[in-house]
C-alpha cells in the first residue's frame, strides 16, 4: 500500500524548489538595470542659476566603518563594526561636511540597515545630522544575506551611492554597470556596481548632470573595469552631447594613467592588473578636474586612498571629470582625517557655463 506521506513529501519538495527558485531569481534580478530612484527635496529650495559657482564634495565614506579595523577584503579579519564606532564615524563625517560646507555631495559606500554596521540607516542618520533637505540614493550591493566570509558572515547588506544637495534636484536614475566575470553563484551575492545619474535644473542656462559612481575592486584584469568605464563614459558623453554640463566623480578603483602599480606593496599590485589602464579613456575623452601633467608632477597632493595601517595616502583612485559648459576652479584633497575612511574627501569648486580655467 503506498505511503500517504509520499504525496505530501513530494509536494513539500516541489514547494521548496519553487520558493528557492523565486528567492534565487530575486537575488539574480536585483534592482532593474535602469531604474528611477526617488528624490526627496523640499519645495522651497533654490534652483541653480546660469553662471553660478558652487562647491561639490566627493567622498567614499567606507560605510562609516572607520579605519580602526582591518576588514576581511583588505587581508584582515574584521567584518562587523561595533555600534559605537559607527556612531562616532557618522558624527565625524558630519563635522567634516559642515567644515567644507558643500552645495552638493556625491557620496559612496553608505550602509542602509546592513548587519555589518549594526543595522543603522546611515542615509537617514546623515540627513538628520546635516539637516539635508534634498537627497537621492541608489543601491549597489543589496542582498538579504551574504554567507561569507566563512568565519563571520556579512549577513544583510544594503550599500548605496547618494547625492545630497542644497539646491533643487531633478530626476535620478540608477544605471547598473557590468558585473565581475565570475561564477553565477558569486554574482548572486556580490556587488552590482552602478552609476547614479542626477539631473540638476539650471535657470537661464544648460542643466547640470551629476554622475556618482563606484567601480569594481578585485577584478584582477578580467575586463570588467574597461566595460564599466565604457558605460560611465557613454553616460557622460551622452549628456554632454545633449548640451548639458556634466560632473562625473567617485571611486573608480583605478590609478592615474602612467602610475606604475609596481611601486605599491605587492599585495596591492594585483588590484591594478589590467593590461592597459581603462581610465585612460576618461582622461582622453572628458576633462579631468586636475590636468594629467599636474597629477604626475605633484602626485602626493592629489592622493585619495590610504591603505590600512599605513597612516598616509599613497595613490589616487578617486577621480573627477567634467564635460560641457562647466569649469573647475579648484580641487583639493583633504588629508587630515585618515581616521574616518580609507578614502579622503575631495573638494571641487566649479562654475557653470564655462569650460576654461584650471584648478
Amino acid at each position: 500500500m503506498p505511503s500517504r506521506s509520499l504525496p505530501f513529501a513530494l509536494g513539500a519538495v516541489v514547494s521548496l524548489v519553487v520558493c528557492g527558485g523565486a528567492v534565487l531569481s530575486g537575488l539574480l534580478a536585483g534592482p532593474a538595470p535602469v531604474a528611477s530612484m526617488p528624490v526627496h527635496c523640499d519645495a522651497d529650495l533654490p534652483t541653480l542659476q546660469a553662471g553660478q559657482s558652487l562647491r561639490v564634495l566627493v567622498w567614499n565614506l567606507q560605510f562609516a566603518g572607520t579605519t580602526k579595523h582591518q576588514f576581511f577584503y583588505d587581508d584582515g579579519e574584521a567584518v562587523h563594526v561595533p555600534p559605537g564606532d559607527v556612531t562616532w564615524a557618522l558624527d565625524e563625517i558630519a563635522k567634516v561636511i559642515a567644515e567644507v560646507d558643500p552645495d552638493i555631495m556625491l557620496l559612496q559606500e553608505i550602509d542602509r540597515g546592513s548587519d555589518r554596521t549594526g543595522r543603522v540607516e546611515q542615509l537617514a542618520e546623515l540627513t538628520s545630522r546635516l539637516k539635508t533637505r534634498c537627497y537621492t540614493a541608489a543601491p549597489y550591493h543589496q542582498v538579504f544575506y551574504v554567507p561569507t566570509p566563512a568565519h563571520d558572515h556579512l549577513g544583510r547588506v544594503d550599500l548605496n551611492l547618494a547625492v545630497f544637495s542644497k539646491v533643487q534636484l531633478g530626476a535620478a536614475t540608477r544605471h547598473q554597470l557590468a558585473l565581475l566575470d565570475e561564477p553565477l553563484w558569486r554574482q548572486l551575492f556580490n556587488l552590482r556596481r552602478a552609476a547614479l545619474v542626477v539631473e540638476v535644473p539650471v535657470a537661464g542656462g544648460p542643466d547640470l548632470t551629476l554622475i556618482d559612481t563606484h567601480l569594481s575592486a578585485f577584478s584582477h584584469g578580467d575586463g570588467t573595469l574597461a566595460r564599466q568605464v565604457g558605460q560611465v563614459r557613454g553616460l557622460a558623453l551622452g549628456e554632454a552631447d545633449a548640451g548639458k554640463a556634466v560632473l562625473l566623480a567617485g571611486d573608480f578603483n583605478l590609478l592615474v594613467p602612467g602610475d606604475d602599480p609596481a611601486r605599491l606593496p605587492e599585495w596591492d599590485q594585483a588590484l591594478y592588473s589590467d593590461a592597459e589602464n581603462p581610465i585612460e579613456a576618461l582622461y582622453q575623452d572628458l576633462q579631468p578636474a586636475v590636468p594629467l601633467d599636474r597629477l604626475r608632477s605633484d602626485p602626493e597632493r592629489y592622493y585619495t586612498y590610504a591603505p590600512f595601517g599605513q597612516g598616509r595616502t599613497d595613490r589616487t583612485i578617486d577621480h573627477v571629470f567634467t564635460a560641457g559648459p562647466v569649469r573647475v576652479d579648484r580641487l583639493q584633497v583633504r588629508h587630515d582625517r585618515l581616521d574616518i575612511s580609507d578614502h579622503q574627501p575631495i573638494i571641487v569648486d566649479i562654475t557653470l557655463g564655462s569650460t576654461s580655467g584650471a584648478p
